[in-house]
């Protein structure tokens, strides 16, 4: 069935000519293009405005001409409602699509459009693409201003902002506070640091290197926490500590009742606070979801990896809705029945855990001791991040996050810090990214944790 189209526009100039070029797109790939007169004679400038097609839902921002809306010439200031088909090829096959209605005029008038819904059927329902966690016009904005580059996340395509904000776990502004490092900061620090590339760390390397995958759970003050643990236990220990700690036995095991503050799993929870728990509790070994059955540690993480935000040649996009918090072992017992060690032995313990407060406390801790937990605030921008020296351009705020910052450098006169996030390899750049150094930037330099091992 062709999808009946209801529109609602307002035209803030008059219009009495002009042609339209209609393309259908699913997956970069082009199934119709249509072109035609609005009304008649020349072209008529639309910017931006795209169609998202959704199984049951669409979003449109569109011009229409006579074949669909029978639409009356000339058309004056004001506004205009209309229905019609448009006509999507019935073998189509289910999934994301993009309806894309331009046009240029000889004097290069543009037209704004704005109360859409739009309609499939009778389950029709209405998007507002103001609502959608990120769509073609929030990319176009931070690219415009070409400071980094910024793609449309098939991860994110055509969901909505409210489900963005669920997967931001962290509530910064109600992290439990630590005491504060004892660390002074160093005379001289370098221009640039790499953890991942310090000589003095290389046994270290492999275990600095690697991108994990929260999945589709809010479980990053989780893995922010565990992996800057991780990363400093082996690099105390000489490269000795090799194994990988279990970012699951935090998610799950790191609550009220343990001393981690109003942590709830994949609902959210506080990275200062599981620093210590890593003191008072431990944390036993867990490598990734792909791990299940190896028997190599005692709980990895019970989630399947996922792609967020960027297609992944390797694993299929994350699930529309937050996961259940997998439930911690009661009585405690490894989840791999092959590994060998009880659960209460393979529990690793920070001695200490302690805030970090300044950029140069940040960096001397990092380039000490090894990489740090840092919470900051995330806007919608962040999620159509690809490369280069992040800042909030565009888009509302969304939550807080939690990530690892392993260190830090300068990019066309840009300071920057270098993070490692936990939407794996595929996201950002190979799973990490750069973020404004020293003006506190979303602040990231707020609420930045860590501990000795």
């Amino acid at each position: 069935m062709e999808p009946l189209v209801t529109v609602a526009l307002r035209f803030q100039v008059a219009i009495s000519a002009g042609k339209y070029t209609l393309t259908i797109k699913f997956m970069g790939i082009t199934l119709l293009t249509q072109s035609g007169n609005i009304c008649d004679g020349s072209t008529l400038q639309l910017q931006h405005c795209v169609l998202y097609i959704l199984p049951g839902s669409l979003n449109l921002c569109i011009v229409r001409d006579a074949e669909y809306f029978s639409l009356p010439c000339p058309v004056a200031v004001g506004s205009f409602t209309g229905q019609g088909t448009i006509a999507i090829p019935s073998a189509a096959p289910a999934g994301s699509y993009t309806i894309e209605i331009e046009g240029t005029s000889s004097t290069g008038t543009q037209l704004f459009c704005e109360n859409i819904s739009v309609s499939i059927g009778s389950s029709a329902k209405a998007v507002d693409h103001k609502l959608l966690a990120v769509h073609d016009l929030l990319v176009e904005e931070v690219n415009a201003h070409g400071k980094w580059k910024a793609k449309l996340s098939p991860r994110f395509a055509g969901r909505s902002l409210a489900y963005a904000k669920d997967l931001c776990g962290t509530r910064v502004g109600m992290l439990t506070k630590l005491p504060v490092s004892p660390t002074v900061p160093a005379g001289s620090l370098p221009t640039s640091f790499d953890a991942r590339t310090a000589p003095q760390w290389s046994a270290c390397k492999d275990r600095l290197s690697h991108v994990r995958d929260q999945a589709d759970c809010g479980s990053c003050w989780a893995f922010g926490s565990t992996e800057a643990f991780n990363d400093r236990l082996c690099i105390s220990t000489g490269g000795k500590y090799q194994a990988e700690l279990s970012a699951q036995d935090t998610t799950s095991c790191c609550n009220l009742f343990t001393g981690c503050g109003f942590s709830q799993g994949c609902q959210g929870g506080d990275p200062t606070a599981a620093w210590s728990y890593f003191v008072n509790t431990g944390v036993v070994t867990g490598g990734d979801y792909d791990t299940i059955g190896s028997g190599t540690t005692c709980f990895p993480y019970q989630l399947a990896n996922c792609a967020h935000h960027e297609a992944s040649p390797k694993y299929a996009n994350c699930s529309s809705s937050i996961a259940a918090t997998p439930a911690c072992p009661n009585p405690k017992a490894c989840s791999e029945k092959k590994y060998s060690t009880p659960w209460a032995n393979d529990k690793q313990k920070a001695k200490s855990a302690y805030s970090i407060s300044g950029v140069e406390q940040i960096q001397t801790e990092i380039m000490t001791y090894g990489p740090v937990t840092a919470a900051f605030t995330v806007y919608q921008d962040f999620l159509t991040y690809h490369s280069g020296v992040y800042e909030h351009l565009a888009g509302p705020q969304l939550g807080g996050h939690a990530v690892k910052i392993i260190g830090w450098g300068e990019e066309n006169g840009v300071a920057y810090w270098t993070v490692a996030n936990s939407w794996n390899q595929y996201w950002g750049m190979n799973g990490f990214f750069k973020i404004k150094r020293g003006v506190d930037e979303c602040g990231i330099e707020d609420d930045v944790s860590a501990g000795h091992t």
